[in-house]
């Protein structure tokens, strides 16, 4: 009696072990809900002075270089 307790339990949990697993679905994007991703370049002429935004960009290397001839005026700088 014990020994078809035993076996019915292993042979269960063999049968729901794939139900563990993960699946292998791709997340398709969905329609309209695009994400845009937007930059924004900050500057403050000394630590003493707040910082202010120089402005918003939808491209990365766009960001970057704002702020890099922001740095080679003199003033501190990032992309966020």
């Amino acid at each position: 009696m014990l020994r078809k307790i035993f076996t019915g339990a292993v042979l269960s949990l063999g049968l729901m072990s794939p139900l563990a697993t993960s699946s292998e679905a791709q997340a398709a994007p969905v329609p309209g809900h695009d994400h845009v991703h937007c930059y924004h370049v900050y500057y403050r002429t000394c630590c003493h002075e707040p910082w202010r935004c120089f402005g918003h960009f939808d491209c990365r290397h766009e960001a970057s270089h704002a702020a890099r001839n922001l740095r080679f005026r003199g003033y501190e700088a990032f992309v966020r």
